[in-house]
């Protein structure tokens, strides 16, 4: 189970890395994707064949007259860009963090059932309480 914006399950791009064979991506909506490593080889989160469909009609519309080519470009310069500074700003490595992990989870089941909700939060604070209580001491400060 990944983060759907969390990066280090698909890193290496396009080099052919599988974090695992098929993969189950959480949104922050709680929205759950199954995603077949073996066809995501763009790392996009999306079959192969769904980025080509999509580039082709990206393309058909500039032939078309429809969109100018430079709005195309501009959108996929855009979205590699959005990766790259997530990767150099740490957002992207904080969606791999345990505590937002635990919230994308918290959410989808929350949306899968909405009566939950009660249990859900007492099971995410009894989560807190046994953290806490593991967490090693402070180190003592020398003077």
């Amino acid at each position: 189970i990944t983060n759907k914006a969390d990066i280090v399950p698909s890193v290496p791009r396009l080099m052919g890395y599988a974090h695992v064979r098929t993969g189950v991506r959480l949104d922050d909506s709680g929205c759950i994707t199954f995603v077949d490593a073996s066809r995501d080889v763009l790392g996009e989160g999306r079959e192969v064949a769904d980025v080509v469909l999509e580039l082709a009609s990206q393309a058909l519309e500039v032939a078309q007259g429809q969109r100018a080519l430079e709005d195309v470009v501009d959108a996929i310069q855009e979205h590699e860009m959005t990766i790259l500074n997530a990767l150099v700003d740490g957002s992207a490595l904080g969606q791999h963090m345990e505590h937002f992990y635990l919230a994308t989870l918290k959410e989808a089941v929350l949306a899968a059932d909405p009566a939950l909700a009660g249990q859900v939060d007492r099971a995410m604070h009894a989560a807190a309480g046994k953290v806490a209580r593991a967490a090693p001491p402070a180190a003592a400060t020398q003077s």
